[in-house]
Protein backbone atom coordinates (compact mmCIF):
# COMPACT_ATOMS: atom_id res chain seq x y z
CA UNK A 1 0.00 0.00 0.00
CA UNK A 2 1.32 3.50 -1.29
CA UNK A 3 -0.77 6.06 1.05
CA UNK A 4 0.32 5.41 4.68
CA UNK A 5 3.33 7.32 6.11
CA UNK A 6 5.33 5.63 8.73
CA UNK A 7 4.93 7.31 12.31
CA UNK A 8 7.31 4.92 13.90
CA UNK A 9 3.84 2.14 13.33
CA UNK A 10 5.04 0.93 10.15
CA UNK A 11 5.71 -2.47 11.20
CA UNK A 12 2.67 -2.97 13.51
CA UNK A 13 -0.35 -4.63 13.34
CA UNK A 14 -3.18 -2.88 16.51
CA UNK A 15 -5.86 -4.36 17.20
CA UNK A 16 -9.11 -2.10 17.92
CA UNK A 17 -12.28 -3.03 19.15
CA UNK A 18 -15.46 -1.45 18.54
CA UNK A 19 -13.72 -0.32 15.30
CA UNK A 20 -16.91 0.48 12.95
CA UNK A 21 -18.22 3.37 15.22
CA UNK A 22 -17.81 6.83 15.92
CA UNK A 23 -14.41 7.13 17.56
CA UNK A 24 -12.77 4.00 16.04
CA UNK A 25 -13.17 4.49 12.61
CA UNK A 26 -11.07 7.59 13.32
CA UNK A 27 -8.83 5.74 15.45
CA UNK A 28 -8.27 2.39 12.49
CA UNK A 29 -8.19 5.41 9.67
CA UNK A 30 -5.40 7.37 11.73
CA UNK A 31 -3.55 3.68 12.38
CA UNK A 32 -3.96 3.07 8.78
CA UNK A 33 -2.78 6.57 7.39
CA UNK A 34 0.34 6.04 9.95
CA UNK A 35 1.39 2.52 8.38
CA UNK A 36 0.23 0.12 10.80
CA UNK A 37 -2.33 -2.68 10.12
CA UNK A 38 -5.61 -1.87 12.49
CA UNK A 39 -7.41 -4.98 13.20
CA UNK A 40 -10.90 -4.00 12.90
CA UNK A 41 -12.85 -5.90 15.76
CA UNK A 42 -16.93 -5.54 16.55
CA UNK A 43 -19.90 -7.51 16.61
CA UNK A 44 -21.42 -6.13 13.14
CA UNK A 45 -19.65 -8.58 10.56
CA UNK A 46 -20.99 -5.91 7.76
CA UNK A 47 -20.10 -2.97 8.96
CA UNK A 48 -16.26 -3.68 9.63
CA UNK A 49 -16.02 -5.13 6.10
CA UNK A 50 -17.84 -2.07 5.12
CA UNK A 51 -14.60 -0.04 6.94
CA UNK A 52 -12.13 -2.44 5.53
CA UNK A 53 -13.36 -1.68 2.23
CA UNK A 54 -13.15 2.04 2.23
CA UNK A 55 -9.82 1.77 3.94
CA UNK A 56 -8.35 -0.44 1.08
CA UNK A 57 -10.30 1.86 -1.06
CA UNK A 58 -8.24 4.41 0.13
CA UNK A 59 -4.93 2.31 0.03
CA UNK A 60 -4.26 0.77 2.97
CA UNK A 61 -4.93 -2.50 4.13
CA UNK A 62 -6.02 -3.76 7.19
CA UNK A 63 -7.55 -6.90 8.85
CA UNK A 64 -11.34 -8.14 9.64
CA UNK A 65 -11.37 -10.15 13.00
CA UNK A 66 -15.53 -9.51 14.33
CA UNK A 67 -16.33 -10.79 17.64
CA UNK A 68 -17.86 -9.90 20.80
CA UNK A 69 -15.85 -9.25 23.11
CA UNK A 70 -16.58 -10.20 26.06
CA UNK A 71 -16.62 -13.66 24.72
CA UNK A 72 -13.53 -15.39 25.94
CA UNK A 73 -13.23 -17.79 23.66
CA UNK A 74 -13.98 -15.86 20.66
CA UNK A 75 -11.38 -12.92 21.69
CA UNK A 76 -8.50 -15.65 22.13
CA UNK A 77 -8.80 -16.95 18.81
CA UNK A 78 -8.92 -13.54 17.69
CA UNK A 79 -5.59 -12.83 19.04
CA UNK A 80 -3.82 -15.93 18.22
CA UNK A 81 -4.96 -14.94 13.84
CA UNK A 82 -3.95 -11.10 14.47
CA UNK A 83 -0.71 -12.65 16.12
CA UNK A 84 0.52 -15.17 13.20
CA UNK A 85 -1.35 -13.06 10.15
CA UNK A 86 0.97 -10.04 12.02
CA UNK A 87 4.12 -12.84 11.87
CA UNK A 88 3.13 -13.71 8.41
CA UNK A 89 3.41 -10.23 7.26
CA UNK A 90 7.23 -9.71 8.76
CA UNK A 91 4.82 -7.24 11.86
CA UNK A 92 4.77 -6.91 15.26
CA UNK A 93 0.84 -7.17 16.90
CA UNK A 94 2.43 -4.91 19.38
CA UNK A 95 -0.64 -2.69 19.93
CA UNK A 96 -4.32 -3.05 21.66
CA UNK A 97 -6.89 -0.20 21.28
CA UNK A 98 -10.19 -1.05 23.86
CA UNK A 99 -12.35 1.02 22.46
CA UNK A 100 -15.97 -0.80 22.53
CA UNK A 101 -18.23 -0.32 24.71
CA UNK A 102 -22.04 -1.32 26.30
CA UNK A 103 -24.15 0.91 27.59
CA UNK A 104 -27.94 2.29 27.18
CA UNK A 105 -29.85 4.98 28.13
CA UNK A 106 -32.49 3.26 28.92
CA UNK A 107 -32.21 3.06 32.43
CA UNK A 108 -35.47 3.86 34.21
CA UNK A 109 -38.19 1.62 32.62
CA UNK A 110 -35.35 -1.92 33.21
CA UNK A 111 -33.25 -3.14 35.74
CA UNK A 112 -30.68 -0.72 36.70
CA UNK A 113 -28.40 -3.84 38.26
CA UNK A 114 -28.81 -5.95 34.75
CA UNK A 115 -27.29 -2.38 32.87
CA UNK A 116 -24.77 -2.32 35.51
CA UNK A 117 -23.58 -5.84 35.10
CA UNK A 118 -23.78 -5.82 31.37
CA UNK A 119 -21.94 -2.55 30.87
CA UNK A 120 -19.56 -4.00 33.07
CA UNK A 121 -19.07 -7.09 31.50
CA UNK A 122 -17.65 -5.15 28.31
CA UNK A 123 -16.66 -2.00 29.61
CA UNK A 124 -14.20 -3.43 32.34
CA UNK A 125 -14.21 -7.59 32.95
CA UNK A 126 -13.80 -7.55 28.56
CA UNK A 127 -11.13 -4.76 28.66
CA UNK A 128 -9.13 -6.53 31.43
CA UNK A 129 -9.49 -9.93 30.22
CA UNK A 130 -8.24 -9.04 26.49
CA UNK A 131 -5.62 -6.76 27.76
CA UNK A 132 -4.12 -9.95 29.51
CA UNK A 133 -4.54 -12.25 27.17
CA UNK A 134 -2.47 -9.72 24.38
CA UNK A 135 -0.05 -9.26 27.45
CA UNK A 136 0.22 -12.88 27.44
CA UNK A 137 1.24 -13.60 23.72
CA UNK A 138 4.55 -15.52 23.14
CA UNK A 139 6.34 -12.32 21.39
CA UNK A 140 7.89 -10.53 24.26
CA UNK A 141 9.13 -7.69 23.02
CA UNK A 142 7.24 -4.30 23.80
CA UNK A 143 3.52 -3.53 23.53
CA UNK A 144 1.38 -0.75 24.08
CA UNK A 145 -2.93 -1.18 25.30
CA UNK A 146 -4.53 2.18 25.34
CA UNK A 147 -7.74 2.29 26.76
CA UNK A 148 -10.90 4.59 25.65
CA UNK A 149 -12.38 6.14 28.81
CA UNK A 150 -14.38 9.50 28.88
CA UNK A 151 -14.63 12.73 30.63
CA UNK A 152 -17.57 11.56 32.26
CA UNK A 153 -15.71 8.69 34.19
CA UNK A 154 -13.96 12.05 35.86
CA UNK A 155 -16.77 14.57 36.39
CA UNK A 156 -20.72 14.08 36.15
CA UNK A 157 -23.10 14.83 33.38
CA UNK A 158 -24.81 18.35 33.45
CA UNK A 159 -28.15 17.08 34.02
CA UNK A 160 -29.40 21.22 32.46
CA UNK A 161 -27.35 20.57 28.95
CA UNK A 162 -29.65 17.82 28.25
CA UNK A 163 -33.08 19.19 26.78
CA UNK A 164 -36.42 18.36 27.57
CA UNK A 165 -37.32 14.64 26.83
CA UNK A 166 -33.66 13.42 25.98
CA UNK A 167 -32.24 10.79 28.24
CA UNK A 168 -29.37 11.89 30.49
CA UNK A 169 -26.19 10.33 29.96
CA UNK A 170 -26.74 6.60 32.43
CA UNK A 171 -25.30 5.91 35.50
CA UNK A 172 -23.60 2.73 34.35
CA UNK A 173 -21.51 4.76 31.76
CA UNK A 174 -19.76 7.25 33.96
CA UNK A 175 -19.14 4.78 37.10
CA UNK A 176 -17.72 1.93 34.30
CA UNK A 177 -15.63 4.40 32.45
CA UNK A 178 -14.51 5.83 36.03
CA UNK A 179 -13.68 2.38 36.54
CA UNK A 180 -11.18 1.19 33.31
CA UNK A 181 -9.41 4.51 34.51
CA UNK A 182 -8.54 2.68 38.13
CA UNK A 183 -8.26 -0.81 35.73
CA UNK A 184 -5.52 1.00 33.37
CA UNK A 185 -3.32 1.87 36.36
CA UNK A 186 -4.12 -1.64 38.26
CA UNK A 187 -3.09 -3.12 34.54
CA UNK A 188 -0.20 -0.99 33.99
CA UNK A 189 1.41 -1.46 37.44
CA UNK A 190 0.91 -5.77 36.71
CA UNK A 191 2.19 -5.72 33.38
CA UNK A 192 5.28 -2.92 34.08
CA UNK A 193 8.08 -5.91 34.13
CA UNK A 194 6.63 -7.69 31.03
CA UNK A 195 6.94 -5.01 28.73
CA UNK A 196 3.50 -4.27 28.60
CA UNK A 197 2.43 -0.36 28.88
CA UNK A 198 -1.07 0.45 29.70
CA UNK A 199 -2.35 3.75 29.20
CA UNK A 200 -5.95 5.52 28.74
CA UNK A 201 -7.28 8.75 26.63
CA UNK A 202 -10.17 10.65 28.00
CA UNK A 203 -12.36 11.63 25.44
CA UNK A 204 -14.34 14.87 26.07
CA UNK A 205 -17.45 16.47 23.91
CA UNK A 206 -17.41 14.13 20.89
CA UNK A 207 -20.83 13.03 20.06
CA UNK A 208 -21.30 11.30 16.99
CA UNK A 209 -23.09 13.04 13.21
CA UNK A 210 -26.49 11.31 14.35
CA UNK A 211 -26.66 13.51 17.40
CA UNK A 212 -25.31 16.54 16.35
CA UNK A 213 -28.44 16.07 13.44
CA UNK A 214 -31.17 14.89 15.61
CA UNK A 215 -30.40 17.17 19.04
CA UNK A 216 -28.57 20.42 17.31
CA UNK A 217 -29.81 22.78 21.36
CA UNK A 218 -28.07 19.54 23.11
CA UNK A 219 -25.11 19.87 20.91
CA UNK A 220 -24.67 23.49 20.86
CA UNK A 221 -24.62 23.37 24.83
CA UNK A 222 -22.11 20.90 24.95
CA UNK A 223 -20.06 23.26 22.70
CA UNK A 224 -20.91 26.44 24.76
CA UNK A 225 -19.78 24.29 27.91
CA UNK A 226 -16.43 23.55 26.31
CA UNK A 227 -13.43 26.06 27.23
CA UNK A 228 -12.49 25.69 23.54
CA UNK A 229 -16.40 26.64 22.49
CA UNK A 230 -16.29 23.50 20.16
CA UNK A 231 -17.15 20.34 19.52
CA UNK A 232 -14.33 17.64 19.14
CA UNK A 233 -13.77 16.07 15.66
CA UNK A 234 -13.11 12.50 15.81
CA UNK A 235 -9.95 12.40 13.94
CA UNK A 236 -8.72 14.84 17.14
CA UNK A 237 -8.92 11.50 19.43
CA UNK A 238 -5.84 9.79 17.72
CA UNK A 239 -2.50 11.75 17.83
CA UNK A 240 -2.52 11.28 21.28
CA UNK A 241 -3.53 7.39 20.83
CA UNK A 242 -0.73 7.22 18.07
CA UNK A 243 1.51 8.57 20.68
CA UNK A 244 0.95 6.23 23.55
CA UNK A 245 1.30 3.38 20.82
CA UNK A 246 4.67 4.71 19.86
CA UNK A 247 8.13 4.09 21.59
CA UNK A 248 8.02 7.57 21.57
CA UNK A 249 5.86 6.78 24.73
CA UNK A 250 8.33 4.07 26.19
CA UNK A 251 8.14 5.29 29.69
CA UNK A 252 4.33 6.24 30.11
CA UNK A 253 2.46 3.95 31.69
CA UNK A 254 -0.96 4.00 33.83
CA UNK A 255 -1.14 7.79 32.41
CA UNK A 256 -4.39 9.33 31.15
CA UNK A 257 -4.41 12.06 28.61
CA UNK A 258 -7.55 14.30 28.20
CA UNK A 259 -8.86 15.11 25.10
CA UNK A 260 -11.45 17.01 25.93
CA UNK A 261 -11.10 20.99 24.95
CA UNK A 262 -10.73 21.94 28.45
CA UNK A 263 -14.04 20.43 29.82
CA UNK A 264 -12.44 18.46 32.95
CA UNK A 265 -10.15 21.55 33.67
CA UNK A 266 -12.93 23.60 35.12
Amino acid sequence: MTNSVDNGLGASVVLVTGASGHLGRAICMGLARDGAIPALNGRNRAALEALAEELKHAGYDSLVVPGDVADQAAMAAALAQIDSTAKARGRRFDGLVNNAFAGTTEDIARDVPTLFAQAAAVNLGAVAYLTEAFAALPDKGPRSVVNIASMYGVVSPDPDLYPEGMEINPMHYGATKAGLLQLTRTLAVRLATRGVRVNAVVPGPFPNQSVQRNHPEFSARLANRTPMKRLGRAEEVYPPIRFLLRADASFVTGASIAVDGGWTAI
